[in-house]
């Protein structure tokens, strides 16, 4: 860290229960602050820092885009909070050139901790097919991120066809209970209301992370 950081100075000092201070410091960035003092906070050892600059850039809504590559790594980073936080930033500004922040992205489909896991079907819920396509084409050299069933079932949830409430009725009853039924469910949220009245249909689940997403939307 830098001595002269004031911003990680400012982080470091926010008690866990002052919702205040980071309210405060995301309105000196909306007034002009320069964006580019989060870097270091968002690749800074302390998860406390990393949790604040984070969430001051999600609330930043586009204007975080400059920050993508270093909002990348934390798709990944220790604390479930701060991964789930990353996902906002990278709906909210990654197009059709951010392949591997989509994928990665979409890959915490399966993160170990079913928070983010649910949070990962409310993005690919709210993500536009093109962002969809893009995780799915994107093509650098590194390592599977899903297996090929799901990589496919992605494709169909890219496609006019997981627009027709018919096609997903049946992929509903088709994948009930398997890893893709996930991606049905998610699916029929896109559609909207129609697609609500689908999934309130649905009964029980087996699966832990469709069953508490349901929790959430169905209340909603």
């Amino acid at each position: 860290m830098s001595a002269d950081n004031l911003l990680i100075r400012q982080l470091s000092a926010i008690a866990p229960d002052d919702g205040a201070s980071p309210n405060a410091l995301l309105s000196e960035f909306f007034q002009g602050r320069p964006l580019m003092e989060l870097q270091e906070a968002l690749h800074h050892e302390d998860d406390s820092v990393v949790d604040h600059a984070v969430w001051i850039a999600s609330e930043l809504g586009s204007k975080a885009a400059i920050l993508m590559d270093d909002i990348y790594p934390l798709l990944h980073h220790v604390s479930p909070k701060v991964r789930y936080t990353a996902l906002d930033v990278v709906l909210l500004c990654a197009n059709s050139s951010h392949g591997k922040h989509l994928r990665s992205a979409i890959s915490l489909l399966q993160d170990d901790d079913i928070v983010v896991r649910v949070s990962a079907m409310f993005f690919c819920i709210k993500a536009s097919q093109e962002q969809i396509s893009a995780a799915i084409n994107d093509n650098n050299g590194e390592e599977q991120w899903l297996n090929s069933d799901m990589i496919e079932a992605l494709r169909w949830l890219a496609s006019t066809e997981s627009c027709s409430v018919v096609n997903v009725r049946s992929e509903l009853s088709r994948q009930r209970n398997s890893q893709l039924g996930l991606i049905s469910v998610i699916a029929a949220a896109r559609l909207g209301d129609e697609g609500k009245t689908l999934l309130a249909d649905l009964g029980p689940v087996s699966d832990e992370t469709v069953s508490r997403f349901l929790e959430v939307w169905l209340e909603d």
